[in-house]
């Protein structure tokens, strides 16, 4: 675990400087070119679990060293998207529901949030609505859900974003 925090931390800062560290992080940038929204240390971490797993095969030592490669592999992935990302990252939440006062101001009161109201139409049931745009600090996400069930005829779902930049996040 300890080998893993601190190849994490080398391997944020390798990644932020645009360079690479010769293996299957050549890989993980081509593959992540595409799917942009996953953190590159995951893809790293992925390539590198399927390495491990097939050495099984070909080294026939057991299990043991390969438990003990993910295990750091794992947590340097895990470092590495705290470095890359995660001090900036938070979550999305768009609500639709019939109860935009009642439950902006709950939001806004309870969490601290400021919420975002649209106008919008229900087309199945015909109805007005309203859309809620919130973002929340991911340690907020069961206090948020706890509101949100107070609620049972509104529908919400949640992305997740790598960067926010403003007011109650970072200048």
């Amino acid at each position: 675990v300890a080998a893993g925090v601190i190849g994490g931390v080398s391997l944020a800062m390798v990644l932020r400087a645009g360079g690479s560290n010769g293996g299957t992080d050549i890989i993980a940038i081509l593959i992540q070119r595409r799917y942009a929204a996953i953190n590159i240390t995951w893809f790293i971490y992925g390539l590198d679990a399927i390495v491990m797993v097939v050495s099984i095969f070909v080294y026939n030592r057991g299990l043991t060293p390969v438990l003990l490669s993910l295990t750091q592999e794992f947590s340097q992935s895990m470092m590495g998207d705290v470095i890359t990302t995660g001090f900036k990252s938070a979550l999305k939440y768009e609500i639709i529901t019939g109860q935009p006062e009642e439950l902006s101001q709950e939001i806004i009161e309870k969490l601290h949030r400021s919420v975002t109201k649209m106008d919008a139409m229900g087309m199945y049931a015909h109805s007005e609505k309203a859309v809620l745009i919130c973002v929340i600090r991911k340690r907020q996400l069961a206090d948020f859900n706890k509101i949100l069930k107070k609620y049972p005829d509104t529908f919400a779902y949640v992305t997740s974003t790598s960067e926010v930049v403003g007011k109650g996040f970072s200048s």
